[in-house]
C-alpha cells in the first residue's frame, strides 16, 4: 500500500506464484512487440537478473490478475478495452497508465498463488495480437 500511495504511481501488482512455488508473474516486458512474463518458472526467492525478482521495478505492463489502480484513474483512460477481450487488455490498459507518465510498479513483498487460466481455455486470438501491436508497437519496439 505504501507504493500504490505515491502519486507518480498508477498500478502495482503483486509477485504471483504457481502451485509449485515457482514464479508465474514479476512483471511484463515486451519481445518483439508482444507483451511477456519476466522470469516465469523461476524459483520463487532467487534475486533475479539486476534483483529484478527481489526489488521493486517499473515494468511495461503488469497482469490484471491482482492489479491495484485508482477507480479515477481507471475510468479516466477508459479501463479496459472490449477488443481485447481474452488477451492483452491488462497490459493495454497499463501502457495508457504509461502514456500519462505514470509508473506500473511490481511489488515483490505481496506474494499470492495464482491458478492462471483454470476457469478458462487459454487462446491466443490472432485479431487480439494484431490490435495490440497495431496500439503501442511504436512504444514497444525500438532501432537499438
Amino acid at each position: 500500500m505504501s507504493i500504490f500511495e505515491k502519486p507518480h504511481v498508477g498500478v502495482v501488482d503483486a509477485k504471483l506464484l504457481y502451485a509449485n512455488e515457482k514464479t508465474q508473474h514479476i512483471g511484463v516486458v515486451h519481445n518483439g512487440g508482444k507483451p511477456d512474463h519476466v522470469r516465469r518458472w523461476y524459483p520463487r526467492d532467487e534475486a533475479g537478473y539486476f534483483f529484478s525478482t527481489c526489488g521493486v521495478r517499473n515494468y511495461m505492463g503488469v497482469t490484471g490478475a491482482c492489479m491495484m489502480t485508482p477507480t479515477r484513474l481507471y475510468e479516466s483512460v477508459g479501463g479496459y478495452s472490449d477488443e481485447l477481450a481474452i488477451n492483452y487488455n491488462d497490459v493495454d490498459y497499463c501502457m495508457k497508465v504509461r502514456a500519462l507518465g505514470l509508473y506500473i510498479l511490481y511489488a515483490p513483498r505481496a506474494e499470492l498463488f495464482h491458478f492462471e487460466s483454470q476457469s478458462r481455455r487459454v487462446p491466443r486470438v490472432v485479431d487480439e495480437t494484431n490490435i495490440y501491436q497495431k496500439n503501442w508497437a511504436c512504444d514497444t519496439v525500438s532501432d537499438l
